[in-house]
Formats: C-alpha cells, sequence, structure tokens
C-alpha cells in the first residue's frame, strides 16, 4: 500500500523536510556534516585569541635536563577580544542561514517538480481533448473539400494545426519525464505520493523581512563590520599577562624559577590606515549591496504578483467562457435531438469545456508556482 508523505513547511527548524524526510540520502548526509562543520567552525573561531600554554622539554648528553611552560595572553585589544568572538558568533549565525537557504532551495525544488509534474498532466489532458477536435475539424473540413465548399488550403490548415498540437503533446510528454528526473535529484520518493500542501500568500514586508538573500546580506554586514573593528583594535594599544616557569635538573644539581610579568604594547605601522579603510570599505559595500539585494527581491515580488493577477484574470475570463459554452451546449443538445445539429457540434463544445477547466487547474497551478518561489526564499522559525 502506498502512502502519501504530507510536506511540512518548517523544514529546516526541525531537522527535516517532513515527517519522513523527502531528501534523498546523499543530500541529507551532505546537510547534516555541514551542520557539524558549522558549529565547530564557530567554535574554533570563538576562541582563537587565546594564546596556547607552551611546554617544552629537553635533555642534552652532558646529563641536563630542562623543563619549561610559558604563556603571554592578551587581556586587553581596545575592543578586539570582544569583536573577535563577536564575529564568530556572527560568522555562525551567517553560515546557519547559508545553510538554511540550501535546504530550502531543496525543498523548492522538490516543490516545484510536484507541481510541475501535476501542471504537465494537467495540459497533457487539455491538449487531448484539443488534439480530438482538431480531428473532428479535419473531418468535417475534408469532407467539405470533397463536396467542393472549401478549397484544399483550409483543408491543409487543419491537418497543420492538428498535427502541430500532436507534436506539443509529444513534447509535453517528454517534458513530464525530465521533470520526474528532476525530482529523482532531491528525492526517491514518487511525485504521486508527496502531497503538497497550499502555500498562503505572503505579504510585501514579510517577503522583505524574512528573505533569505536581503537576510544574508545583513549578516555580512556584521561581519565585515567585525573585521573592520578587529583590525581597527590591533593597531590600537593592548595590554598581556606573560607567565613562565622553568625546573632544571643538571647532574643531580636541581633548580627551578618562576617570572610573571604585564606588557603594554602600542603598535606603530605605517600601513595602518589603509589596512583599517580597506575593511570599512568592505563594510560599507555590504551595506550598499543589501539595499541594492532589497530593491531587488521588492521588484521580484511585484513582478510575482503581476503574474499571479494575470492568472486570476484569465481564470475569470475562462469561467465565462464555460458559462457561455455551456448555454450554447444545452441549445445544441436540444437540436441535435431534434435532428437540427450533427452530434460533432455537441462533441465540440463539450471537448471546449474541459479543455478550458483544464486551463484553469492550470493557471492555479501557476499561481502556486509563483506563490512556493517566494515562500522558500524566506526564513522561518
Amino acid at each position: 500500500m502506498n502512502h502519501k508523505i504530507i510536506c511540512l513547511l518548517s523544514v529546516f527548524v526541525v531537522g527535516g523536510i517532513c515527517d519522513d524526510t523527502l531528501l534523498n540520502e546523499q543530500k541529507s548526509a551532505i546537510i547534516d556534516q555541514k551542520k557539524v562543520t558549522i558549529e565547530k567552525s564557530k567554535e574554533a573561531l570563538k576562541y582563537n585569541w587565546l594564546a596556547p600554554l607552551n611546554l617544552s622539554v629537553s635533555s642534552d648528553f652532558e646529563g641536563t635536563s630542562q623543563a619549561n611552560a610559558s604563556i603571554s595572553q592578551d587581556i586587553f585589544r581596545s575592543g578586539g577580544i570582544y569583536y573577535a568572538m563577536k564575529y564568530a558568533d556572527d560568522r555562525g549565525v551567517y553560515e546557519n542561514l547559508s545553510l538554511e537557504q540550501e535546504v530550502s532551495v531543496y525543498e523548492k525544488q522538490i516543490h516545484l517538480a510536484v507541481l510541475n509534474i501535476k501542471k504537465y498532466q494537467f495540459e497533457l489532458e487539455k491538449l487531448s481533448y484539443l488534439i480530438k477536435n482538431s480531428e473532428i475539424t479535419v473531418f468535417l473540413k475534408q469532407k467539405q473539400y470533397e463536396s467542393g465548399d472549401v478549397d484544399i488550403t483550409e483543408l491543409s490548415d487543419a491537418i497543420r494545426a492538428k498535427n502541430i498540437q500532436k507534436t506539443s503533446y509529444l513534447l509535453l510528454k517528454q517534458q513530464l519525464q525530465q521533470e520526474r528526473l528532476e525530482l529523482k535529484k532531491y528525492t526517491d520518493i514518487d511525485a504521486d505520493n508527496i502531497d503538497i500542501p497550499k502555500i498562503e500568500f505572503i505579504d510585501k514586508l514579510g517577503y522583505i523581512d524574512n528573505n533569505f538573500n536581503v537576510n544574508l546580506l545583513k549578516y555580512q554586514n556584521n561581519i565585515n563590520y567585525d573585521t573592520y573593528k578587529t583590525t581597527l583594535s590591533s593597531y590600537l594599544p593592548s595590554i598581556s599577562l606573560s607567565a613562565n616557569a622553568n625546573y632544571t635538573d643538571a647532574n643531580g644539581f636541581y633548580g627551578d624559577d618562576y617570572n610573571f610579568g604585564v606588557k603594554l604594547s602600542i603598535p606603530i605601522s605605517y600601513t595602518s590606515f589603509a589596512s583599517i579603510e580597506e575593511k570599512r570599505s568592505a563594510f560599507l559595500e555590504s551595506k550598499a549591496k543589501e539595499a541594492d539585494a532589497t530593491k531587488e527581491e521588492q521588484l521580484a515580488y511585484e513582478q510575482s504578483m503581476i503574474l499571479i493577477e494575470r492568472y486570476k484574470d484569465t481564470n475569470k475570463v475562462l469561467e465565462e467562457n464555460i458559462a457561455e459554452y455551456n448555454s450554447i451546449l444545452e441549445i445544441t443538445k436540444e437540436a441535435y435531438e431534434n435532428g437540427y445539429k450533427a452530434g460533432y457540434d455537441v462533441g465540440i463544445l463539450q471537448n471546449s469545456i474541459k479543455s478550458d477547466e483544464l486551463e484553469i487547474k492550470i493557471n492555479e497551478i501557476n499561481i502556486d508556482l509563483e506563490l512556493t518561489k517566494l515562500y522558500f526564499n524566506t526564513k522561518r522559525g
């Protein structure tokens, strides 16, 4: 028995894509390993400012042995220690969000593939009705041509139109197969066993506030600012504590000594201004990129809204067409039953109605596709 996998839309925060993880084993393994890498990298960076304890032991051929332990630890760097630790935290946030975006891209591809598969299935069904109408048209044109009511051009055009639709049908079948293969890049579950929930409308402010690209650039700003302040502090006064302990064994004569000290350092560098300005410029550049990305995402949102409105308006027109077709169909059925109309007229109208009904479903999927793109461009949780 096949059980449908119901895909949830709160993926990353729960560590999976749905109740039964949709991602295939390979991509899940990559994501899990990246989580570990990010955490360990953050830990290493956060305490990178701590100096190591240096231990050494030596012995020579004259019977003298020595052991030494020393450390020199900065305790003040004019803000450099704070920004070094803040850099680690901000970079960790950035990399986690970047990973969340990567997972969201995988999710988006799965959702889009499933929706496109359904769309192609509806389009194939719609084309089958249009082909039936084309076959009726060719049959009627052939009879008219045989009776001399039309010339060969009209019959030829009807045949060509039918063949174009049949070719489109074959191309759509190929696209459907390709989309199924595309889905397999991300999941081993068949599209028929994945239930995609309806994605609700997201407002423009919410889209921008939670947009991955915009937020990643915000955190990149923080990282660049931390780097700028850390670089600045490296050219300002610093204070360090130092400690040293020695133990010596020289042919039975033992000795040890200890010393502690405090050191104030004031670096003087000819390149300090250039180095500081380089980091400051990188920070200002990232601020400009954030503003540019915000503008681009606002336009992308507006473009999607325009497309959604177009699909909605098109469906209103199609609904009006269906109402008119149904009205004409009732009249035609009555005329057919009374012998005034041919069965072909009824068939053409019925096929046209079914075609328009399927076109409405296709446009509804087109709306879902746009909403899916917007949704998975934003962070959750």
